[in-house]
């Protein structure tokens, strides 16, 4: 009798246990990530923004419990973008706290049923020299977990870079412009004249050789005679 005692005892001790657990786990976290554009003086918060390469960005993190069970240990981690780089300014409630919450579990501590935790933190664009030209999408993405949940959302950072303009004018030439080029094309169609007018001259109306096998014919007879004439 005592033993049918024991395990019943046991049995029902099991069975709130995992009540307890099982309510534990039944919460959910709301998360909720906004972004803002600090050198643009930006006062409103919102899911995605417009920045230039450079431009600083502060971010918030909102987390919510939702369970009439606390839920302990509540982490946060953010995963930046690879052209946004972390800027301190780490802030838990408004209160200054160390640490870098990208390269570490920030722990806000024990949440309540409806109780909150909002987290801020600045980041910074990277130069114009790391974007390609255009428009760049930085996805953001935060992480809050403890051993009961997790869950993840993102913000964007749009990042635009105009394309460089070329050191060639695209514009109408002007007139010194046109002028130039013509001077320049009526010397040297000039001078290809003059140099052609010469060589007919020389080499066909004034040469007494019918052809140009005669000439080189002649040439030759007066290297070698020249030769002839050294001792």
């Amino acid at each position: 009798m005592n033993i049918f005692k024991y395990i019943f005892v046991v049995s029902i001790l099991s069975l709130m246990i995992g009540q307890v657990a099982y309510a534990q786990t039944t919460g959910n976290f709301e998360v909720t990530q906004k972004v803002r554009n600090l050198t643009k003086q930006d006062v409103s918060w919102a899911d995605s923004l417009q920045a230039d390469p450079g431009d600083r960005i502060e971010f918030q993190i909102t987390v919510i419990w939702r369970d009439s069970q606390a839920t302990q240990n509540v982490l946060v981690r953010e995963t930046l973008a690879e052209k946004l780089a972390y800027g301190n300014n780490l802030k838990i409630d408004g209160t200054l706290v160390l640490g870098d919450i990208t390269k570490e579990s920030i722990n806000i501590g024990t949440l309540g049923n409806g109780q909150s935790k909002q987290i801020t933190f600045e980041a910074q664009a990277a130069v114009a020299e790391s974007f390609l030209a255009g428009t760049s999408n930085l996805i953001n993405t935060v992480t809050v977990f403890n051993a009961e949940k997790g869950v993840s959302t993102t913000s964007a950072v749009q990042v635009t870079k105009a394309a460089s303009p070329t050191d060639v004018s695209t514009g109408p030439l002007s007139v010194w412009m046109i002028w130039s080029v013509l001077l320049s094309v009526i010397v040297l169609c000039g001078g290809a004249f003059l140099f052609f007018r010469s060589y007919v001259r020389r080499q066909v109306l004034e040469s007494p050789y019918a052809t140009r096998t005669d000439r080189k014919l002649a040439t030759m007879i007066v290297g070698i005679k020249e030769k002839e004439r050294k001792p």
